[in-house]
């Protein structure tokens, strides 16, 4: 069986806001009268009707290239090995911990992303009390921690508890263990 990788991006409804920014912006652009109605601004010069279309196309345009640069900016992988982060456009940061150090898996959702269903998702690694790897505004954050958690326990039993260069077993916390002469276990390297 192959070993697939999760790649995801943030949701759609997490922006929602920028979105709504556009469709704004689309349509006082193509409806300054709209507004015009609306406010009761009567008398307007065909200046003033440029200048609604203009703050229009203005506020969609920033509406636009804000989405777009949440959404291409950062990019998240989960493959059987490791938990990445890529974010930025031109200069990237990358966070990365492999999937043998995660230790805490966190879902963190505001009410706004409960009624739209998103979230973050943050991953811990045993050296650190803080979170190193955070996934924002992803769909459905509860079911994804979960097939993520799967995924990374399904590797981490397939591979075993073995430590490669010694071929020594490893306790839950990461400490090889060696055979004694006895052939009971002790700690190597107290």
């Amino acid at each position: 069986m192959a070993d697939k990788s999760i790649q995801l991006r943030i949701a759609n409804r997490a922006i929602a806001i920028w979105w709504l920014l556009v469709l704004i912006g689309l349509v006082t652009y193509l409806l300054p009268g709209l507004w015009a109605t609306a406010l009761d601004l009567s008398g307007m010069t065909t200046a003033d009707w440029a200048l609604i279309q203009l703050t229009g196309a203005g506020v969609g345009v920033v509406g636009l290239l804000r989405a777009l640069h949440l959404k291409l900016s950062a990019r998240y992988t989960v493959t059987p090995d490791a938990v990445t982060v890529r974010q930025g456009l031109f200069a990237q940061k990358i966070d990365h911990v492999q999937s043998r150090h995660i230790r805490s898996i966190n879902v963190t959702r505001t009410l706004i992303g409960r009624i739209l269903g998103y979230g973050d998702i943050g991953f811990s690694s045993a050296g650190s009390n803080r979170i190193e790897v955070l996934f924002r505004g992803v769909a459905n954050p509860l079911g994804l921690k979960d097939r993520i958690a799967e995924s990374l326990s399904a590797n981490l039993g397939r591979k075993g508890h073995q430590d490669r260069k010694g071929g020594h077993e490893r306790s839950s916390s990461g400490q090889a263990f060696g055979r004694t002469k006895h052939g009971g276990k002790a700690r190597r390297g107290a």
